[in-house]
């Protein structure tokens, strides 16, 4: 007959004990594997996140270069709107004498 040994349970059995170590065993196993899947999913999370923080440092850095050309091309329409402004007003005051200040010319004769 197989010895019995005392637990905070009552008489177990030596079949039971080893019966509840392979239990142990198995559950330990489980939770090994399961503290490796979670350690694999982390470090996939932590690469995913590097990943992402160097796509936003790509697009800030893209959105800093499109902000810079806009800058550059504000400053180059308004250098052209002064070149156009200025040879337009040269045109005008070349193309037009000024005209005459004072009452019109029929208006004397009508006067007198």
């Amino acid at each position: 007959a197989p010895a019995a040994s005392e637990s905070a349970h009552g008489p177990v059995s030596v079949g039971e004990d080893d019966s509840f170590a392979e239990d142990m065993r198995a559950v330990k196993a489980d939770i090994a594997k399961l503290k490796s899947e979670a350690t694999s999913f982390l470090e996939a999370l932590r690469v995913e996140r590097q990943d992402r923080a160097s796509q936003l440092a790509v697009q800030e850095d893209r959105l800093e270069e499109a902000a810079s050309l806009m800058r550059k091309l504000e400053a180059q329409v308004a250098r052209q709107e002064e070149v156009f402004n200025s040879a337009r007003s040269s045109r005008c005051s070349q193309r037009a004498p000024p005209l005459p200040v004072g009452p019109p010319a029929g208006s004397r004769l009508l006067g007198s």
